[in-house]
């Protein structure tokens, strides 16, 4: 029954979920299609008396359809949720308050999930006399939420291979994850979680075991770089790294190991350098799309806001991808002579599942989609917020 179900899932892309950190300000970033025909999208059947959703919705992670925020995991298709509970303590880790969370869902093998949570490690917090043990340990116990339960437990896992993060006092200095949003990656069971120190940890729940994974470009002592993105695309792990205002670089991790790997370590997994280049002079003029297939912003308080005048849209018409064409002419819509300036990329916002695209926010102004194997970018519209307010402009 799973896997029926599973198999009547779109397998187009229908927009993006984006939270704006500034003012943990979500929405769903799509097409202009009415309100009614994106299910779920603003969150606002949420009815839970202890949390204010308007501070409390930071969309933390999201795995094959289901979003895990600050204090609840949602389903925005079916608009069902659940509040999860307190993490409790750990018993090894008394001082430890923080963490970073990975949700693991499959609607093809089970209709439950699971929540892991991944202990932040700060200095000050630790005992002087761990701080020379090397980090995760082995057995690494952490504590796991079962929709199935309802209730968190710990599990014991195993390290495979040598590596590790470093020293626990290493690992405590180094500045990612915690000034930046961090991502997981849940594939062919197994989850990929960003760590600190520029590691991935991954993990497989049903044989409990892990693997520490370090990262290319060495984020932590980059200053010129942007918050990296872990995330998948085409049955793949990739990673982005930007450096500087607008250098891109696109990793995919291999795990079988070959003698082409571009960047390898002592855990036995390689990343393979598949996109390398500077987008200035792409994000400085392109033609901006203020045609009928233009993406605007969708929430709760667009829904609401009756004054608000959207193209006609056909839904049943598939988005039209102007570089998939072979030609030049990227342009899709009209005003073609309209150009944007960019001058930086300011985020990360995700990858396409099914082509070679990456979503990149252009000078904290305009989404645009760029497609590495072609070096074409579309531009998608505006998301622009307001500085000092909750309101986007799109």
């Amino acid at each position: 029954i799973c896997r029926a179900t599973a198999a009547l899932l779109p397998n187009h892309l229908c927009g993006l979920f984006v939270c704006l950190n500034e003012s943990c300000l979500h929405g769903f970033f799509a097409r202009p299609s009415p309100p009614a025909t994106i299910p779920g999208i603003d969150l606002d059947y949420i009815d839970d008396l202890d949390y204010d959703l308007d501070d409390d919705a930071t969309i933390e992670v999201h795995c094959n359809g289901l979003l895990l925020l600050d204090h609840h995991v949602v389903n925005p298709a079916t608009r069902q949720w659940m509040r999860l509970p307190h993490v409790p303590p750990y018993a090894s880790l008394p001082n430890i308050m923080y963490g970073d969370r990975g949700l693991v869902f499959d609607p093809a093998v089970s209709p439950h999930y699971d929540v892991l949570w991944m202990p932040y490690l700060i200095l000050h917090r630790l005992l002087e006399a761990s701080l020379s043990d090397q980090w995760p340990p082995s057995p690494f116990i952490l504590h796991v939420f079962s929709s199935t339960t309802g209730r968190w437990e710990e599990k014991s896992f195993l390290r495979e291979g040598d590596a590790t993060m470093g020293t626990m006092a290493d690992v405590s200095l180094a500045r990612v994850p915690y000034h930046c949003k961090t991502h997981s990656v849940y594939l062919r069971g197994a989850l990929y979680m960003h760590c600190q120190n520029d590691c991935v940890i991954k993990i497989t729940p049903a044989d409990h075991k892990y693997w520490v994974i370090k990262l290319p470009g060495d984020f932590a002592s980059n200053r010129k770089t942007r918050d990296p993105f872990l995330g998948k695309s085409k049955d793949r792990v990739c990673y982005v790294l930007v450096t500087g205002l607008s250098r891109l670089q696109i990793w995919f991790l291999n795990e079988a190991k070959s003698a082409s790997s571009s960047y390898d370590d002592s855990s036995g997994y390689e990343w393979v350098l598949k996109h390398g280049v500077d987008l200035g002079p792409i994000i400085q003029s392109y033609p901006c799309n203020h045609g009928r297939q233009q993406w605007i912003w969708h929430n709760a308080d667009t829904k609401q806001d009756e004054t608000r005048e959207l193209p006609a849209v056909n839904d049943m018409e598939e988005f039209e991808w102007a570089i998939d064409k072979d030609s030049d002419d990227i342009i899709s819509g009209a005003n073609e002579s309209i150009h944007h300036n960019g001058e930086y990329i300011s985020a990360v916002l995700g990858f396409h599942p099914f082509k070679d695209i990456v979503f990149l926010h252009d000078t904290n102004l305009r989404v645009v989609a760029y497609d590495y194997n072609k070096a074409k970018v579309q531009d998608l519209g505006m998301m622009f917020l307001y500085h000092n307010t909750d309101r986007v402009m799109s």
